[in-house]
């Protein structure tokens, strides 16, 4: 469906990469939290995983949310709960998108679990012009950690049990298969991988802890249960150890 040769080129932002979550009312901010993405797989940019709270310098920290709030409000938003992506790069923080909505996936637990603030029942209130002011603790009420698991190639899934193991960790609060024994899954050489599970977990010591438990769930998990389409192309899972947070633990 080729349309001309017109082109949208996007700037490639170096750094960390962060969600902010957001709720208005009236048109000021009454709640902004900042999560930790985990590297994307480039050049896809296919998520890995996210936890929170976020385990980033708290003044960079600031900075973002001050630019995700003064955006948010620019666009003329006064109401609501927002997902607001930014990168913190080289040259300073950097905005990606707003999202005039909740996020995805892991969102909602994120910020229920490590904040204890409803992120739907406070949107709700919000767009009925019923005021907000969400109780934030001055801590977190425990961190919580998630990882998409990626394919890390193309073939077809051996088993939909493959995590089940993971369940017997009292800090594992939710496993999903995204795919089923059988189905087709693509792999980074034939376009955006495909997520085929997810583990969340949730703990009272500390972030890195639980950042650093699904880094060992997915060391221990030697087997993909992939056959591959190429067998050539067979290889272990992505995982971004090269970046924030699993960078900081390191130094």
């Amino acid at each position: 469906w080729a349309q001309g040769t017109e082109m949208v080129l996007e700037e490639y932002y170096d750094g960390d990469e962060f969600d902010i979550d957001m709720l208005l009312f009236e048109g000021e901010v009454v709640y902004a939290k900042v999560s930790d993405n985990w590297a994307c797989w480039e050049p896809w940019f296919q998520e890995t995983g996210t936890n929170c709270p976020s385990l980033y310098d708290s003044e960079k920290q600031k900075e973002l949310v001050k630019l995700a709030a003064d955006a948010t409000i620019a666009l003329g938003f006064k109401y609501g709960a927002f997902h607001v992506e930014l990168k913190y790069t080289s040259r300073g923080p950097r905005m990606i998108e707003v999202n005039a909505r909740m996020g995805g996936v892991s969102v909602y637990d994120c910020n229920r679990l490590a904040w204890g603030v409803d992120l739907v029942e406070e949107h709700m209130m919000a767009v009925l012009k019923i005021p907000i002011r969400p109780v934030i603790p001055e801590k977190p009420l425990g961190f919580f950690a998630e990882t998409a698991i990626n394919a890390p190639y193309s073939g077809t899934l051996l088993s939909d049990q493959w995590l089940e193991p993971l369940r017997k960790d009292p800090r594992v609060v939710f496993v999903h298969y995204f795919k089923k024994k059988g189905d087709k899954v693509l792999g980074p050489e034939d376009g955006v991988p495909d997520w085929i599970g997810e583990i969340r977990v949730f703990g009272k010591e500390n972030g890195f802890e639980m950042c650093e438990l699904l880094r060992s769930f997915m060391r221990d998990m030697n087997e993909v249960p992939i056959e591959p389409a190429v067998p050539e192309r067979k290889r272990g899972w992505f995982f971004p150890d090269h970046m924030h947070p699993f960078k900081s633990a390191s130094q």
